[in-house]
């Protein structure tokens, strides 16, 4: 069985500096629930999310993958989530991250961006990077 460690960085990009811990946390909702839970020990966060989830999710893509079945089309090869967690897109304003939640196995780690309104993005073990919405 895997060692599991949690460790959470609220407001990584410092963007919500006008906000509480407590505020960013709420937005954040219970998704950090699950991503923290160690019952879900042994998952991916993906599979958390997956299983947690009551609901079709909406988008859930290979950032690193442009054959993805849901890829969105020209230019979003160029989508990335950069070392501050912000969500990068074309044309498009940057999406800070309310909380970053990094999961240490023994075989490495898993970083989750929570971002306003449901979308998370998550930098894999394997290298992938995932991004999904659940609203």
């Amino acid at each position: 069985m895997n060692e599991f460690h949690v460790g959470i960085c609220i407001d990584p990009s410092k963007k919500y500096t006008a906000h509480t811990n407590e505020e960013i946390m709420q937005a954040a909702g219970i998704l950090a629930v699950w991503a923290t839970d160690q019952l879900h020990k042994d998952l991916s966060l993906r599979e958390v999310f997956d299983m947690e989830y009551q609901f079709p999710i909406i988008d859930h893509f290979d950032l690193s993958d442009p054959l993805d079945p849901k890829y969105f089309g020209p230019g979003f090869e160029q989508a990335k989530i950069d070392n501050d967690g912000v969500f990068k897109f074309p044309r498009d304003p940057d999406v800070h991250p309310l909380l970053a939640l990094r999961r240490e196995f023994d075989d490495g780690a898993e970083v989750a961006y929570i971002y306003p309104n449901s979308y998370i993005g998550i930098n894999q073990i394997d290298g992938h990077t995932s991004f999904i919405c659940l609203d």
